[in-house]
C-alpha cells in the first residue's frame, strides 16, 4: 500500500516538474507623448521564449494614459515578459508613422514579489519622445 502512494507521489512530482513553475507578472505605468497622456494605446504583454514567444495579455491605456497588464506563464526559469506596442509620437508632432516599441521590465522587477512567483513592476511615466 505504501509503495502505491509513493509511486503516485513520484509521478505527480514528475508531472509538476515537466510543466514548469506557474509565474505571473503585473506591469503598470503611464504612456506620454510630449508630456501629454496617450489615450487608448493598444499594447500586448508577451513572454519571451526560445522558439515562439507566448501571448499573455492584450490591453489599452486609459484616457489618462495609464495601463495595467497582468499575465501568467509556466516556465522552468524566471519569465521574461515584455510589452510591445506601436506609436506615432515624435518630438515635434504626430507624424502618422508607426514606431514599434518593446519595453522589458528591469531585472530588479523579479525581486518585487507580490507573493511567491508573482512579480511586479511600475514603469512610472514613459515618455515616447525619449525612447
Amino acid at each position: 500500500m505504501y509503495d502505491i502512494f509513493f509511486n503516485i507521489f513520484q509521478f505527480l512530482t514528475l508531472v509538476n516538474i515537466l510543466n514548469g513553475l506557474l509565474q505571473g507578472i503585473e506591469l503598470k505605468g503611464r504612456i506620454l507623448c510630449n508630456s501629454k497622456p496617450v489615450a487608448f494605446l493598444e499594447m500586448t504583454l508577451m513572454e519571451e521564449d526560445i522558439l515562439f514567444d507566448d501571448f499573455l495579455r492584450f490591453g489599452k491605456t486609459n484616457d489618462s494614459g495609464h495601463f495595467l497588464l497582468y499575465g501568467r506563464d509556466e516556465e522552468f526559469t524566471i519569465i521574461e515578459p515584455y510589452i510591445i506596442f506601436n506609436h506615432t509620437c515624435t518630438q515635434n508632432e504626430n507624424t502618422g508613422d508607426d514606431n514599434l516599441i518593446i519595453i522589458y521590465p528591469p531585472d530588479t522587477a523579479f525581486n518585487s514579489f507580490i507573493h511567491f512567483s508573482e512579480y511586479f513592476h511600475n514603469f512610472g511615466d514613459i515618455e515616447l519622445t525619449k525612447l
